[in-house]
């Protein structure tokens, strides 16, 4: 008899999720595909009638808008989504994910009503129904040092980028400095998570203007960056 998995194998991503108890188990999908929408397409598959013969697992996934009870739940291709995932048990049931399918660069997380997991291959959740959401998302890389990186461009005119690698999640400041040692510009940055800033999309952005919005002349400026117990300086320069 053809897996459930395999009924829905034409999407380009497909993890099959396993629900298990003494008594019985059930087969779920969660995945991807370019051509998948958030509406029922031919990559969903509803849930079918409750069997007469009352088995001691019911789970599906609900998908707004009409809370639709999924079984086999195939979204767009995103950078990061989730999946709602309802189980109505009385017995004590592992919950386990085939992720060899999935990506390196990504990671799959289930949040229970009590607990968080990030799943590998041998991960087995152990829970008594309630609601447990899937998450896929990116896989952040934790640098193995707090770094503070050359600005870039440099020399600059009018902004730069200021790149930095965050070995722990701590909260960080910018603050950019004259040649008299007067600091012109604060940048709180709050609470950060480890990770790598480096790209002009994550790096600490600076327009070459004071905390009053006047544009700086041109010269020698220092910045330095203060996260947890770290802090470091840089020199950049200006040219207008």
């Amino acid at each position: 008899m053809a897996t459930l998995s395999a009924m829905v194998k034409t999407a380009e991503l497909i993890l099959p999720i396993l629900l298990r108890s003494n008594q019985s188990s059930k087969q779920l999908v969660i995945g991807m595909d370019q051509e998948a929408n958030t509406d029922l397409d031919r990559f969903d598959k509803l849930v079918p009638p409750v069997s007469p013969m009352k088995t001691d697992i019911e789970a599906y996934f609900e998908r707004n808008p009409l809370n639709w009870g999924l079984q086999s739940d195939i979204q767009p291709l995103q950078n990061r989504i989730e999946w709602r995932l309802i189980i109505r048990t009385e017995e004590t049931t592992n919950l386990s994910v085939d992720i060899s399918t999935l990506p390196e660069s990504y990671q799959l997380i289930v949040v229970t009503e009590t607990d968080q997991y990030e799943m590998d291959s041998k991960s087995r959740i152990t829970l008594k129904g309630g609601k447990v959401v899937l998450r896929l998302q990116p896989k952040r890389i934790v640098p193995e040092a707090t770094v503070l990186l050359q600005n870039y461009p440099n020399p600059f005119n009018p902004e730069t980028w200021i790149p930095v690698q965050l070995a722990q999640d701590s909260t960080a400041t910018a603050k950019i400095y004259d040649v008299t040692d007067k600091q012109i510009r604060i940048i709180q940055l709050g609470y950060v998570p480890a990770e790598n800033y480096v790209g002009s999309s994550k790096a600490i952005y600076w327009d070459g203007k004071t905390d009053t919005g006047e544009q700086v002349s041109s010269g020698t400026y220092f910045y330095q960056i203060q996260a947890g117990a770290y802090t470091e300086t840089r020199k950049m320069v200006i040219l207008r």
